[in-house]
């Protein structure tokens, strides 16, 4: 249909699609109901299967945290809940709660 009109009115039209990017997403949590983390507190994500706590969580790509670095942002759940990278190292990020709120299971961490 869109090559028609372009040839009906002898103009160009572009087409623009909006791609869904992958979905990270963080392990499961000791309590179903999640945990809430509030603003300045520290909270871990590494590569620990064990269930999370308001402490830590696992998040299942390596990839993520080997190029994370101090200062990058991540936003979990849509963006309900913003931390930033104060620390790295072997298989973790330790991060700084920016905009706090319930973290809960496999929810996407971009």
């Amino acid at each position: 249909i869109i090559r028609q009109v372009e040839a009906k009115y002898d103009h160009p039209i572009a087409i623009l699609g909006d791609l869904q990017g992958p979905k990270l997403r963080v392990g499961t949590f000791a309590n179903p109901d999640g945990e809430m983390l509030q603003a300045g507190q520290m909270f871990r994500f590494d590569l620990d299967q064990t269930p999370g706590t308001n402490q830590r969580v696992l998040l299942p790509h390596p990839e993520i945290i080997e190029a994370s670095e101090v200062g990058h942002v991540l936003l979990i759940d849509d963006g309900k809940v913003k931390v930033e990278v104060t620390g790295t190292g072997p298989g973790y990020l330790d991060c700084t709660v920016v905009v706090p709120g319930k973290i809960k299971d496999k929810k996407v961490c971009v």
